[in-house]
C-alpha cells in the first residue's frame, strides 16, 4: 500500500477498508481520553477523530465501539517464547487474543539446541502470523559455550550474522557480569550493535552502585528487566535505564516494583512491561500484558499511565514508535477495544488492520505449519538413567551429614544457600521431605556425554515422587527433582523417551506428562490439546506436594549456573554463580 492511499482515505476522497466507530480513545501521547473514530486503509491508520460520510463505502468493515475504550496494541518488551512451550503459531494465537500485537524475543532456548537454522525457522514461523516481531540476538544461548555445560550450538560469527539480519533490532541481554569481566566478545557485540543503531537490551541482576555505573558506561543507553525492588528500579531509572517491569511464571515483580512510580515518584515514562518467562496455562488463562496492566493498576498506577507503559513506552524501548505504540495517523493499525481500563479485559483485537480476536479468542485464519526434522530427536543420553546415578556418597560411618542446599523461592529467579543436616543410609545421603529437602539433578542431553550433576534443593514441597523436564535456561539439559532415586531415574528416562517434555512420577510410575518433541522445548499440538494435558499434569504435581505456581519454570531456573545468583546446578555439579566455581555438596558430618 502506498502512503497516497492513506492520504485519500484521511481526506475523505476514498472509503476506508475498516472504520472503528464510537469509541473513546486513550491518547498515550497526551494522557487524554475522548471520543474518536478511526479509519484504516490496508494495515495502517488513516485518520483519527470525526470521520465524514465519505469514509464508509460498500466494502468498509464497520467495528462498533460504543461503550469501549480504544488503546494501541500491547507491546511485549522481553519474553523468551520457548517458555510457553507452544509452537510459534500457537503462541501467537494465545497472546494476540490477550491484546499483544508486537513483541521482542530472541529464541535463545531454541538456539541453544538447534543453532542459527532453528532461530531462522522460528522467526519465519512467527513472522507469518499477525504478531509483529522485534528479533534480538540471543546472548544467553551464546554463553552456553562457556564452562558449566555447553552445547556448541552458536559461535561468534553466528551472532554477528544474526545481528545483521534485517529483522534484527538489537542484542538481547548484555549481561553486566560479563561486561565487567571485560569479555571481549560481549564488548565487541555491544559495540557493533550500537554502530548499527540497534538496541542493547540489558541484564543487571543484583547490580547497584559503582558496578551498575561501570556496566552502563560500557553499554550506553539500555534497559533492564531484573529489578526486584522499587529502590533498585529508581536507582537505575535515574541513570536513564528504562525499567521493564516483569511478571511471569518464575518472577513476580510488577506490584512490588511499581512502588517506584507510586511511592518514590519516578517518572512512569521510564517504565514498560515484560514477561520474561511464562508457562502456557497462565499465559492463556491469566493473561499476558493485559495481566500486567491489571496488576499495576491494583498497585496504584493510574490506568492511562499503565496503558502508556504497555504501548508507547515499549515502542520507544526498541525505537519503533514511528511505526507502532499509539493510535495516530500513519501508524500500523494495531488497536484494542476494551470495556474497562482497570480490569482491562480485551473485547476486540485489530492487528495490521484486520480483526483477529474477539472476547479472548483468536478468530483469524492461521494454518498449522509443518516442523522440520532437525527439530526432533534432540534428547541424547549416553545410557538410560539408573537410580545409582543420583547417589550422593556420605562420609564413612556416619548416619547424618551436613550438606549445602539450593533454596528455591516461589516467584523469584534468585536462589539462596542454606545448610541442612540430612540422614544417611548405606553410605548415601538421602533427601528429607520433613525438611522439604529434595534431590535435584541435571543430565547432559545434547552430546550423550554421560555427565550428571546432583545436589539438594529446598522449596519444591515434594512429599513423594519426582518431576522431570528438558527446559532450563542455560543448556536446556534434562533436569529432575525428587524425593528418591528410583523416581528420579524413571522421570529422566520417560522424558528421554518422549524426545523432551515434562513428567511427574510417583512410586515408580508416570502419573502425568506433556511431550515437547520440538527441540525438547515445544509442543507440536494446538493449545486446545495442550491445556487439558497440562491440567492433568499440574494436578499430579500438586498431589505430589509441589505448590509452586510455575513448577517446571522454577525447576529450569535452578539449572542456570550463571548470570542470576546465587547457588545453582548444572550437569557438572552445584555452582556458586558469582564465584564461578563448582562447590562440594557435603560440607560436614553428624551435623558438625
Amino acid at each position: 500500500m502506498q502512503r497516497c492511499e492513506l492520504v485519500d482515505v484521511a481526506a475523505g476522497r476514498v472509503p476506508a477498508d475498516l472504520l472503528i466507530r464510537g469509541g473513546r480513545l486513550v491518547n498515550v501521547h497526551t494522557a487524554e481520553i475522548y471520543r474518536a473514530d478511526v479509519t484504516v486503509k490496508g494495515d495502517r491508520i488513516a485518520a483519527v477523530g470525526e470521520v465524514g460520510a465519505g469514509a464508509v463505502g460498500p466494502k468498509t468493515v464497520l467495528v462498533e465501539a460504543d461503550g469501549h475504550y480504544l488503546t494501541p496494541g500491547l507491546i511485549e518488551t522481553h519474553q523468551h517464547v520457548a517458555g510457553s512451550h507452544l509452537s510459534m503459531t500457537e503462541f501467537a494465537r494465545v497472546v494476540l487474543a490477550h491484546g499483544t500485537t508486537a513483541m521482542a524475543t530472541d529464541f535463545y532456548e531454541i538456539a541453544a539446541v538447534g543453532g542459527v537454522k532453528a532461530v531462522r525457522w522460528c522467526l519465519d514461523e512467527l513472522r507469518a502470523t499477525p504478531l509483529k516481531v522485534m528479533f534480538v540476538i540471543p546472548m544467553p544461548a551464546f554463553y552456553q559455550n562457556e564452562k558449566f555445560g555447553h552445547t556448541g550450538s552458536l559461535d561468534f560469527k553466528d551472532m554477528v550474522e544474526m545481528l545483521h539480519w534485517p529483522e534484527c533490532y538489537g542484542l538481547n541481554e548484555a549481561f553486566a557480569s560479563r561486561v565487567l569481566a571485560g569479555d571481549a566478545e560481549m564488548l565487541e557485540l555491544v559495540r557493533l550493535t550500537r554502530e548499527l543503531g540497534k538496541t542493547v537490551v540489558g541484564h543487571a541482576s543484583e547490580f547497584t552502585g559503582e558496578r551498575l555505573q561501570a556496566w552502563l558506561a560500557a553499554v550506553g543507553s539500555t534497559n533492564d528487566h531484573e529489578c526486584i525492588s522499587a529502590e533498585e528500579a529508581l536507582e537505575k531509572a535515574r541513570l536513564g535505564i528504562r525499567i521493564l517491569l516483569r511478571e511471569g511464571s518464575a518472577a513476580s515483580d510488577v506490584v512490588r516494583v511499581s512502588r517506584a512510580i507510586t511511592g518514590l515518584g519516578a517518572d512512569p515514562r521510564m517504565f514498560a512491561f515484560c514477561t520474561d518467562e511464562e508457562e502456557p496455562l497462565r499465559l492463556g488463562r491469566v493473561g499476558h500484558l493485559d495481566e500486567k496492566i491489571r496488576l499495576a493498576v491494583s498497585a496504584g498506577v493510574n490506568p492511562v499511565t499503565a496503558v502508556q507503559m504497555a504501548t508507547l513506552n515499549g515502542a520507544e524501548t526498541y525505537g519503533v514508535s514511528r511505526e507502532m505504540g499509539s493510535v495516530t495517523p500513519g501508524k500500523l493499525a494495531d488497536i484494542l477495544l476494551v470495556k474497562d481500563l482497570r480490569t482491562f479485559e480485551v473485547s476486540t483485537v485489530i492487528a495490521s488492520g484486520k480483526v483477529v480476536a474477539s472476547e479472548g479468542h483468536y478468530t483469524g485464519d492461521l494454518r498449522r505449519p509443518t516442523h522440520p526434522d532437525f527439530a526432533r530427536g534432540t534428547v541424547r543420553l549416553k545410557a538410560p538413567a539408573r537410580p545409582s546415578d543420583f547417589r550422593v556418597a556420605a562420609p564413612d560411618g556416619v548416619d547424618r551429614a551436613r550438606v549445602r542446599v539450593i533454596v528455591c523461592v516461589d516467584g523469584d529467579l534468585v536462589t539462596t544457600e542454606r545448610e541442612a543436616v540430612l540422614p544417611c543410609r548405606d553410605g548415601e545421603v538421602l533427601a528429607d521431605v520433613r525438611q522439604d529437602v529434595a534431590k535435584i539433578a541435571v543430565l547432559e542431553r545434547h552430546h550423550a556425554s554421560g555427565k550428571i550433576g546432583v545436589g539438594f534443593i529446598h522449596g519444591f514441597g515434594l512429599k513423594r515422587g519426582a518431576l522431570g523436564s528438558t527446559f532450563n535456561p542455560h543448556t536446556e539439559d534434562l533436569a529432575v527433582v525428587g524425593t528418591n532415586d528410583r523416581d528420579l531415574a524413571v522421570a529422566a528416562n520417560r522424558v528421554a523417551e518422549l524426545g523432551g517434555g515434562f513428567v511427574a512420577v510417583a512410586d515408580g510410575k508416570v502419573v502425568g506428562e506433556l511431550p515437547l518433541p520440538l527441540f525438547g522445548l515445544l509442543s507440536d499440538l494446538p493449545v486446545e490439546e495442550v491445556y487439558p494435558r497440562l491440567d492433568r499434569l499440574y494436578a499430579s504435581v500438586r498431589e505430589l506436594g509441589c505448590q509452586l505456581r510455575g513448577p517446571f519454570t522454577s525447576l529450569g531456573f535452578m539449572c542456570l549456573p550463571t548470570i542470576i545468583g546465587n547457588l545453582k546446578i548444572c550437569c557438572e555439579g552445584v555452582v556458586d554463580v558469582w564465584k564461578e566455581q563448582l562447590v562440594d555438596i557435603v560440607s560436614g558430618v553428624n551435623g558438625s
